[in-house]
């Protein structure tokens, strides 16, 4: 009898919100790369190809100068150099959470995709989520209480 009032005590303390926000801040360098890699590949946060383009001067200058991603000119990737990249990180907010990045290539890159169409798409969320946020749940709810997932 014992144990179980102690498993109880142990669920009455356990905060799956809170949990489920340090999850996010411990890993938001995966919610990073997972915003970077729909962005290369001209994906919006609905899972579709994104329908804009580069002008010809762009592809002339990426075909001149890029290199890898920067190179790419079939579909927008907003890479040349990577600098926006690079300076992209998670930030948080109460409860939401969204990949931002200080400056001018970031503010035209949101000008043209549109805050409705940015963010993470279902398979990414649904990735992280099977990646992350499942396993140290999971790890989370047994530490405090025993209980295995």
């Amino acid at each position: 009898m014992l144990d179980l009032k102690q498993l109880i005590d142990d669920l009455d303390e356990f905060d799956p919100h809170a949990v489920l926000l340090d999850i996010v801040t411990r890993n938001g360098e995966r919610i990073v790369e997972l915003q970077q890699e729909q962005l290369a590949a001209g994906i919006d946060n609905t899972g579709q190809p994104r329908i804009d383009e580069y002008r010809p001067f762009t592809i002339q200058q990426k075909h001149e100068f890029g290199v890898g991603l920067g190179a790419v000119t079939d579909h927008v990737t907003f890479f040349m150099t990577g600098e926006m990249y690079s300076e992209m990180s998670n930030v948080i907010f109460g409860d939401e959470f969204e990949v931002r990045a200080l400056g001018d290539k970031f503010d035209k890159m949101m000008e043209r995709i549109g805050d409705e169409r940015y963010g993470l798409d279902e398979v990414s969320r649904l990735k992280f989520a099977e990646e992350i946020t499942i396993p140290q749940f999971a790890e989370a709810l047994l530490e405090k209480t025993g209980l295995k997932l």
